[in-house]
């Protein structure tokens, strides 16, 4: 792989209403122009999760572009993606629809924001901690140097990151 090259990422969710999105919206803001970022649902929806863009736009990063679609919404003949990375534990193997390219397919569940019931407070911390679960990542992600690491290492080292959950 050279030095020079766009990795193409996807991040794959159940819906692409909150932690997919988060995700997109972190590696476009932290990737460093190496990597083209797109987010998707096995599922899909119509509306992004307000909880998930008012986390974003606090934390500053931009929420310009994203908008949740379905895997089907993707345009056909640019399904080509170096890594595909799912951020829910509800996306099993047997959902994965065939990717052009046989890109790396990583799990990083990350805990379900939306599953939190209570209080508008008590839903914030847990969108702002899903928030951090995937910027620790993403940010670990954006600066391996992917160009000088063989596949398996670097599925090593990717697959390390789905099993880090940082501190509170």
């Amino acid at each position: 792989m050279s030095s020079d090259k766009t990795y193409r990422v996807l991040f794959l969710g159940r819906e692409n209403a909150a932690r997919s999105l988060m995700a997109e919206g972190l590696l476009r803001e932290l990737g460093g122009g190496r990597f083209q970022a797109e987010s998707a649902g096995i599922d899909g929806i119509d509306q992004a999760d307000d909880l998930a863009v008012h986390t974003m736009e606090l934390a500053k990063i931009s929420t310009d572009g994203l908008r949740p679609k379905s895997v089907a919404d993707l345009p056909a003949g640019d399904g080509h993606f170096d890594f595909v990375i799912t951020v829910s534990d509800r996306v099993g193997d047997q959902d994965l629809p065939s990717f052009a390219g046989s890109p790396m397919v990583v799990k990083w569940g990350t805990d379900d924001p939306r599953a939190i019931e209570g209080p508008q407070s008590e839903r914030q911390v847990a969108y702002s901690r899903a928030f951090r679960q995937l910027r620790n990542r993403i940010e670990v992600f954006a600066n391996l140097p992917i160009e000088r690491l063989d596949r398996l290492m670097l599925q090593a080292k990717m697959d390390t990151l789905g099993e880090v959950r940082p501190r509170d």
